[in-house]
Order: C-alpha cells, then structure tokens, then sequence
C-alpha cells in the first residue's frame, strides 16, 4: 500500500551535497517520541516502512494507523513498502532445496520495483529512513537485503542506532564477513582463497539462511 504525501522541504543533505544517501532505523519497543527524536537528530523527512505487516501487537504506537499521525505531526512522511521489500517465505520460487535463495530475492520484480522507488525519492532530494522492528539491523532484513541492493546500487547506507550513532553498511560488512568468511583471503586444502567482493556475496547468502532459520 502506498501512501504518499507532499513534500515541499528540499534542503537535506542528499539535496544540499548530492551525494545519494538512505538511513534505516528499527523501532524496537521504543517509545514513539523516542523514535522520532532519532529521526530529526539526521534530519530524516521520509520514513519508509519494510516490514511486511505494518503492526505490532506489543508496541501498537507503531501500528500504521497510529504511526503515521505521529510522523505528521512532525513533518515526517510515510510510505510503506513491506509488500516489495520483506521476505516472501510464503513463495516457493524463492527456495533452493528447502533453502530460502538470497539471489532469488533480490530479482524478484516486487523487489526492484520497491528498490527503484526508493532510489527515485532520494534522487529527488528525500531524507529516508527505511524501518523495520528490530533494534540490530545486523539481525534485521533492511541489511542484508535492502541496503545490500542499495549499496550495489549506488547509496551509501548508514544505520541509527538507539544511541543516535550512525553505523555504515561497510561496518556491518565488515562483521558478516569475520562471521561468515573468515581467512576468505587465504584460502585453505580445500577452498582457493576468495576476492572480498565474493567473499562478502556469500556471507550475506549465508547471513539470509541463518536469520530465517533461527
């Protein structure tokens, strides 16, 4: 479901220095001015949700009907994108030998049509803020999905943390790899060593399989 606002504030970062920039934030059991306050501390206009249903039974101030009001009120928008940009574990053309297939996902149509929009808001000047419900993005899909696409596509991602921190794609790589393809450079008897970039593709494959299992 789209739900679209007009936007008249063009003087963001993305706009000011034209460098193509996308946050994401997850709200946890947070309350929402909480929320909020981290939104406005790196000036976020834009929210655009990825979780696949819009609510929350334990946290109802983040059920679309109550977020969205809140958001308003403070001149921040919404758009949900839960449909493109969540993981399908109903689509049996997204598994592998009973395994959900990272490469899958990531070129399904709803899938690029969700990225394209979001790279179309930000091109025009937007400060988004993808959100999901979990805390930890390394623990969350808006990682190892959303900014992975994105990241290939040209946006630099960066993470709020609850502390108001900002952590980069690039640190999280960075820990996905320790994880998941450690010596990759060295290789072993049995493996031949591994460039970092496909390394860093079969972790975050590894990453995907391990989350929706757990």
């Amino acid at each position: 479901m789209f739900i679209f606002e007009k936007v008249n504030i063009m003087n963001d970062s993305n706009y000011q220095t034209n460098r193509l920039v996308c946050y994401t934030i997850g709200h946890s059991t947070h309350e929402i001015a909480f929320l909020i306050k981290l939104l406005q501390k790196h000036d976020i206009n834009w929210v655009v949700d990825v979780r696949s249903i819009p609510y929350s039974r334990r946290n109802p101030q983040y059920n679309r009907e109550n977020l969205i009001p809140s958001l308003k009120k403070e001149g921040i928008f919404y758009l949900h994108l839960g449909t493109e940009l969540s993981v399908n574990r109903n689509d049996p053309s997204l598994f592998t030998h009973g395994r959900i297939d990272f490469d899958k996902l990531i070129t399904t149509h709803y899938f690029i049509n969700g990225i394209n929009t979001v790279i179309g808001h930000i091109k025009k000047g937007l400060n988004i803020s993808l959100l999901c419900a979990e805390k930890d993005p390394y623990r969350c899909h808006r990682f190892v999905l959303v900014a992975y696409e994105l990241t290939q596509r040209g946006i630099e991602v960066r993470h709020i943390r609850e502390d108001g921190r900002l952590e980069s794609q690039h640190q999280l790589e960075e820990k996905l790899l320790q994880e998941f393809e450690p010596g990759y450079d060295q290789g072993d008897l049995f493996h031949p060593p591994k460039t970092r970039t496909l390394a860093l593709l079969d972790a975050y494959r590894k990453r995907i399989i391990q989350m929706l299992q757990g």
